[in-house]
């Protein structure tokens, strides 16, 4: 079962973003929504510290409701055609992801780069993964391994730091902590040797950022 996933957590424009995502995927087949359907006081990968972690309890509650393949999508993101081409690339490469630009040295505070054993001098030369999309099929063994790595070190606090400048490390190269993006980057350098990496104007324009939409253009991403 293909499945987007989605949830947010607090106030401000989310809601409003959520409702636009599923106003944009009215109408399109093969797959189901799960958006914030998850009880969040009882889900053992939600930490009330660490807000980004609704997005391990999210896929956790898509796993337990029977998801094979699920799509996440924030709430700045929207479509503009049929998602249907990266449902087939999940199925076909057993994930999705996308290059953020920055490097994993970047944006890995100590903690996180300990806890998955990578040195800072390795994270170097590791892409930093977006993970305001991104795509697992739970029946490839590495895509659930990442799985598995990803919603464990939400559980152990991984996610936890702020995102400000020089909080973390001292290392020079060091610029923030990306949560959950973090997190995901380094479970999928752990479980997946040379990963195949999507540039992020393939399928995507960030609106603003002088992003052309394309003919492989899927989804726009704005916040409201």
């Amino acid at each position: 079962m293909n499945v987007v996933i989605n949830g947010y957590t607090g106030n401000g424009w989310y809601a409003d973003g959520q409702k636009r995502l599923r106003e944009s995927l009215q109408g399109m087949k093969g797959f189901e929504l799960s958006f914030s359907k998850t009880n969040l006081d009882t889900n053992p990968y939600f930490l009330h510290s660490c807000p980004y972690t609704v997005k391990a309890a999210e896929i956790y509650t898509a796993i337990h409701q029977g998801a094979t393949r699920i799509l996440w999508l924030d709430c700045s993101i929207w479509a503009i055609k049929d998602i249907q081409p990266i449902f087939d690339i999940i199925e076909r490469d057993g994930y999705y992801f996308i290059k953020s630009g920055y490097n994993c040295a970047q944006t890995s505070n100590d903690k996180a780069l300990e806890y998955f054993n990578i040195s800072r001098n390795t994270a170097e030369h590791l892409p930093e993964i977006w993970s305001c999309v991104f795509g697992l099929d739970l029946s490839n063994l590495d895509a659930e391994a990442v799985c598995e790595l990803f919603l464990q070190s939400a559980k152990d606090g991984i996610f936890n730091g702020p995102r400000h400048h020089g909080w973390g490390s001292k290392d020079s190269r060091f610029l923030f902590h990306r949560q959950d993006q973090t997190c995901l980057s380094l479970a999928v350098h752990t479980e997946i040797s040379n990963p195949i990496l999507h540039e992020p104007t393939e399928h995507l324009c960030y609106v603003g950022q002088d992003w052309p939409v394309t003919d492989t253009t899927i989804f726009k991403m704005k916040g409201m």
